[in-house]
């Protein structure tokens, strides 16, 4: 798929035995928010680490991290010491409030180049992708380039040559397993286990919240002006999170992840109970793409319009990051309200 669309394949949540491994990583403050206290466990150099079938070897703590891509700055933000991420890019658009608040600098709202990268002297780059760059020629300047096992889906659909063999379906569980690795890599070990402790919390929290409503939903998206509506099949994140939360997906047909042709017609025939609109791709918020789908041909006539069981994620929410289950608690939460 291309950079236009969002891609990882995921599947069903479950708590982590190796959390407990982490100790009072839960009660440390040492976090993205700047607070830098001195880990308890301490990481020994140099790691060798897989980036998607590629063996990167990190050789000292990253004094200067940059991201390409909305989730790699939501791994960095959550993980990453006070100082230590210094540069985002590559988030086209959208709106990242956590790396906001860590306080990168947003460099680059397209995907840089491999020389771009070089320039700016960073010495480990954390990517949703590899996008512009060359992750040889950034390991012969000295930079590194890690990319989390969940998003290397979305890596091999955009750079096939650059992933090396298959891409195994992707488990949300395979979040926390990622977010402990960047602990290790950006030693803050504390700071990973608080937000493997987050995860998985507002996950619990989510499923205890939902009532199994068996309602048929639609999850849609526009991915600019541009674009007509799209949808989602069975084989994605968003097609996981309604299985999650006991909807029943109109395009459960479907099995691959993005339905980027999606049929108007079809969603007149499905009426869904429930509107999911995924909101915020190139910067729009929930109620810029609610009026645009209320003046599609034929939408006063759905019953999810008509008892206006329309409800939103942000896109953002719906990456495989430490965000996915802040997503699936608001909508657990929205889900409770419908008609």
């Amino acid at each position: 798929m291309r950079y236009k669309t969002l891609g990882a394949l995921v599947g069903a949540i479950t708590l982590l035995a190796s959390l407990s491994a982490c100790g009072d990583a839960s009660k440390s403050e040492s976090s993205a928010s700047g607070e830098n206290n001195q880990s308890t466990n301490s990481v020994s150099y140099p790691l060798e680490v897989d980036s998607c079938g590629r063996k990167v070897t990190i050789e000292k703590e990253p004094t200067k991290v940059m991201s390409i891509g909305v989730a790699s700055g939501i791994f960095a933000a959550k993980v990453a010491k006070k100082g230590q991420f210094v540069l985002r890019s590559g988030e086209l658009g959208e709106k990242n409030p956590l790396a906001d608040e860590y306080g990168a600098e947003l460099w680059d709202e397209a995907s840089p180049s491999t020389e771009g990268i070089i320039e700016k002297g960073v010495d480990l780059v954390i990517g949703d992708l590899y996008g512009k760059a060359d992750p040889d020629k950034l390991a012969a300047a000295g930079i590194q380039m890690y990319i989390p096992s969940v998003l290397c889906q979305h890596a091999k659909e955009e750079n096939p040559d650059l992933v090396k063999g298959d891409v195994s379906p992707v488990k949300l569980t395979d979040v926390e397993n990622d977010i402990q690795e960047l602990g290790k890599i950006l030693n803050n070990p504390d700071a990973s286990g608080k937000a493997v402790h987050e995860f998985d919390s507002k996950y619990k929290e989510a499923k205890n919240t939902i009532k199994d409503s068996g309602k048929s939903a639609a999850f849609l998206f526009y991915f600019s002006e541009q674009y007509p509506v799209m949808s989602v099949g069975e084989g994605g994140i968003e097609g996981a999170i309604m299985r999650e939360l006991g909807l029943k997906n109109i395009f459960s047909d479907h099995k691959e992840a993005y339905l980027e042709e999606v049929s108007w017609e079809a969603v007149l025939q499905a009426n869904p109970d429930v509107i999911i609109i995924k909101y915020g791709r190139t910067g729009s918020t929930f109620e810029q793409d609610k009026a645009r789908l209320l003046k599609e041909p034929g939408a006063d006539t759905l019953t999810a319009v008509k008892n206006d069981n329309i409800i939103g994620i942000a896109n953002r929410e719906t990456w495989p990051s430490p965000e996915i289950a802040t997503g699936m608690l608001e909508l657990a939460k929205n889900i409770n309200k419908i008609k």
